[in-house]
């Protein structure tokens, strides 16, 4: 394919690629291939039915677009402004956060990178603000390698002793629409601490075997109830257990649930307030029940905990992380649900609910491993290795890089990038071909800020103490 064939139709798609066009205008790539290891694959069309619509998944084909739309939103509405983190991620290159070194301040240099190779492609050298919760850009990244930490735990744990079991725990309770999100999140993840806490926790040891429990934080919004926070837990138990096992559990957690919540004024459904996931082996075949949907007759059938199952099993991995980025459908919406809906409509309500969000998780931890449970992680990839592992296909200087912020064109970059249809060459031309349009002077208000120097020290941003995921 020649290049100059194809330029007309790239450059069209890099123009559409800027903030606030609609997702169907944004110039995504044409590939329904997974990028890799890393984010799930978009849409084949660029023209999104409403099918689609109610089933979009965040990808690196369109997190730059949704990245820039809540950067707007932080900057112009959030009290950090651009001195909030997310501001900075994805657009900032490191060296802009390095303390000077040496007696002549020599500051280090640090170049962006676009790195590709058969599997996908990504910038490197920028800062990142490895926000779990609601950055389109690190969350997913930040949830796939801890969801390959959650499965390395799971299977080393389940193979270590036969007697070894996992379930999943879900956590939830009654709220109205009138309720906020940050006392709502307080009130549940202190109600779930208390679970795991005092004589009631040497009580499950004893009677269940239990040993720790891996907790994840997700929140949903509907028009109709507001919020629902709700909490997905794996539980690690050094016992045998079976489904009789499993229906007493639940049944001693949600006495002590409700007890708890009625102390707040608050209540769960006997349903769902406690729903318990497990696995059976029956013959050769790995059941998945629920003590809220589907339930096995035989009460004597015992939890699978072999090393087959263990891969099974590690699927709830995917439940606690990847189920956080998925936009979902329109009528319940997931965080980055909310911030496709407003860059669909560019509405009020929405940005509204974005800003409490991102306001209520400050200082939570998106996915919490216990000490005791890091001793079963072996060595994993991380999706930053894989990044730095491709090779560097571009190098921008700083003024070529800022030009591609101010013009918001780097959504466009990457879904060409991801294109296997287009050679390095192609790609490079195409980089070359935007950089060689007439700059942009004067940057939009939310990049403004990459003329200055940001925060030197890293601990000085919000959710570092607390090791967000």
């Amino acid at each position: 394919m020649n290049y100059n064939d194809a330029t007309p139709n790239l450059q069209v798609k890099a123009l559409c690629s800027s903030t606030m066009a609609k997702p169907e205008q944004r110039g995504e790539a044409q590939s329904a291939d997974l990028l890799g290891s890393t984010y799930g694959s978009s849409s084949n069309s660029t023209k999104i039915s409403k099918k689609q619509k109610d089933n979009l998944t965040l990808t690196r084909n369109n997190s730059y677009f949704f990245q820039d739309n809540l950067r707007q939103i932080i900057h112009n509405h959030h009290e950090k402004g651009s001195d909030h983190r997310l501001c900075s991620c994805g657009v900032v290159p490191t060296e802009q956060f390095m303390k000077v070194k040496g007696e002549q301040g020599v500051a280090i240099q640090s170049p962006v990178f676009l790195r590709r190779d058969k599997t996908g492609a990504a910038f490197t050298g920028l800062a990142k603000c490895d926000n779990p919760f609601y950055c389109p850009v690190c969350a997913p990244v930040q949830l796939i390698d801890k969801s390959n930490e959650i499965k390395s735990i799971v299977s080393n744990f389940l193979e270590e002793n036969e007697n070894h079991t996992t379930l999943m725990v879900t956590q939830t309770f009654s709220h109205s629409i009138d309720d906020k999100l940050k006392p709502l999140i307080q009130l549940l993840t202190k109600v779930n601490g208390s679970l795991k806490a005092g004589r009631f926790r040497k009580d499950l040891e004893a009677n269940f075997g239990f040993f720790s429990a891996i907790r994840a934080i997700e929140s949903t919004y509907s028009d109709v109830h507001g919020w629902h926070p709700h909490l997905h837990e794996i539980w690690f138990f050094k016992k045998k257990l079976t489904v009789s096992d499993v229906l007493n559990l639940k049944d001693v957690l949600f006495k002590k649930y409700v007890t708890l919540l009625e102390k707040k004024g608050y209540s769960a459904s006997a349903e769902r307030g406690i729903d318990i996931s497990f696995t059976t082996t029956e013959g050769t075949e790995v059941i998945k029940y629920s003590t809220s949907t589907l339930m096995p007759t035989d009460k004597t059938l015992v939890v699978s905990s072999s090393a087959s199952a263990a891969l099974y099993v590690s699927k709830f991995d995917k439940e606690l992380t990847f189920e956080f980025t998925k936009i979902q459908k329109l009528k319940n919406l997931s965080f980055f649900g909310l911030l496709a809906r407003y860059s669909y409509e560019n509405n009020t309500h929405d940005r509204l609910l974005i800003i409490e969000f991102v306001n209520a998780v400050f200082r939570q931890r998106r996915i919490f491993v216990p000490k005791q449970l890091k001793a079963y992680i072996s060595d994993v990839e991380t999706v930053e290795n894989l990044d730095n592992e491709r090779p560097v296909i571009f190098e921008f200087t700083r003024k070529e890089w800022l030009q591609v912020c101010f013009r918001k064109q780097r959504q466009s970059i990457i879904s060409i990038a991801n294109n296997k249809a287009y050679t390095d060459e192609m790609v490079c031309k195409f980089v070359r071909a935007l950089l060689d349009q007439p700059h942009v002077i004067i940057p939009p208000d939310e990049y403004k800020f990459l003329n200055q120097r940001r925060v030197r020290d890293i601990s000085e941003w919000d959710w570092t103490f607390n090791n967000a995921a």
